[in-house]
This record gives structure tokens, C-alpha cells and sequence, in this order.
């Protein structure tokens, strides 16, 4: 259920601002759709945007049609000892809305089912969970953005040129 209530992120950088946005656009560049769609489908990518201190990181996965799955979208924050970035991890409103409205729709089909027919209830039922299950699943991407964005840290950090 993180779809509707994403999940939070929070981390820490020892660097300057200036610095983070360097490396940030060297690490996670901007590409349209047209791009991914047509030279990245079959390699996986982490894209996304940097525009004055919010960003955004999305991963696309090898051969899947995922481009508008799972994504952190952050605020850069400058702190103490350098910057905190603070987000959250979610999908777009509009994947989230039409995914919703399937869902009631199919609600109300399945109670209809079920005042007709009750094995033709119990069929929907089935079909609605597995609706609910493929339409809120995030195929690992959370974990998979969290590690990208962890080990970016870890090369800020590391990196003393």
C-alpha cells in the first residue's frame, strides 16, 4: 500500500551543494521518452532531473515497458556538514488515480457478480486481488533506487578530487 502512502527517504551528503548537482547530473542523466524508448529499452538506465534544488531518479529495467513505474522524488536541503536530501519514494498521481478507479469499478462488478451468481463472486474476487497485487506491485524498485542512491553517496564521500 506505499502507493498510497509513499514511502519516505531520507539521507545525508558531506559535500557542497554545487558539488552534489555536479555529480548528480553526471550520474543520473536527463533523457525523454523518445530516447529511452528508443535507445535504452534494451539496457537498464537510471535517468531523471535536477531543476534548482528538487530531483527526481527513476530506473528503467532491461527489455520492460517500466517507464512510468516507481521513482524518488527529493528537495535538496543544505544542512550542517553539507546537504540532506529528503523525499519520497511514489508513482505518478495519474498511475495511481486510474488505478484506484479500476479497482472501485471492479469492486462494484464483483458485488453485482455476487447478488447474481455466487461461484461468478468468487471468481472476481480472485481476479480483484490479483488486479490490486499487479497494479500496487513496484518489482523491487524501491530497493533497487535506494542501493543506486546509497552507493552515489558512498562515491561523493569516497571522492576527494
Amino acid at each position: 500500500m506505499f502507493v498510497i502512502f509513499p514511502k519516505k527517504y531520507r539521507f545525508f551528503v558531506q559535500c557542497s551543494e554545487e558539488r552534489f548537482k555536479q555529480k548528480c547530473s553526471e550520474k543520473v542523466p536527463k533523457l525523454n521518452f523518445n530516447e529511452l524508448r528508443k535507445d535504452w529499452l534494451m539496457t537498464p538506465v537510471f535517468y531523471g532531473t535536477l531543476k534548482d534544488r528538487k530531483m527526481t531518479v527513476h530506473h528503467h529495467a532491461a527489455r520492460k515497458r517500466d517507464l512510468d513505474s516507481v521513482y524518488f522524488s527529493g528537495v535538496i536541503k543544505p544542512s550542517v556538514n553539507g546537504i540532506s536530501v529528503e523525499g519520497r519514494f511514489q508513482r505518478s498521481t495519474k498511475n495511481t488515480v486510474m488505478a484506484i478507479a479500476i479497482l472501485i469499478l471492479w469492486v462494484i462488478i464483483t458485488v453485482c457478480c455476487f447478488t447474481q451468481n455466487i461461484i461468478a463472486g468468487f471468481v472476481c474476487v480472485a481476479l480483484t486481488i490479483l488486479c490490486f497485487w499487479l497494479f500496487f506491485w513496484d518489482e523491487g524498485k524501491i530497493d533497487i533506487i535506494k542501493s543506486y542512491l546509497d552507493s552515489f553517496i558512498d562515491e561523493i564521500t569516497n571522492d576527494r578530487s
